[in-house]
């Protein structure tokens, strides 16, 4: 088990901004689940770089930029639906 440091969750921050999450909540979403997941899975021994990079692509299919617009989509369409139903 690993316990990350602030270089490390900062460095997770920024790269999922610069990956094209821009929304603060899912970003922060996200940032939790992939620390839980590296404090969980990873070794002392282990390359967090390595681990990280190893691991990200469970959260998407493509790039993760998708996962922003699946967001958006969603959150736009649940609006629509509630202002349709009234």
């Amino acid at each position: 088990m690993h316990s990350l440091g602030d270089l490390e969750f900062d460095f997770i921050e920024r790269d999922l901004k610069s990956r094209g999450i821009v929304s603060e909540d899912l970003r922060d979403n996200l940032l939790d689940h992939i620390c839980c997941i590296l404090e969980n899975e990873m070794n002392e021994n282990d390359d967090f770089d390595e681990y990280y990079h190893r691991i990200l692509p469970r959260f998407f299919k493509n790039e993760p930029a998708e996962m922003q617009t699946e967001t958006d989509n969603l959150l736009k369409f649940k609006n629509f639906y509630t202002m349709k139903k009234y």
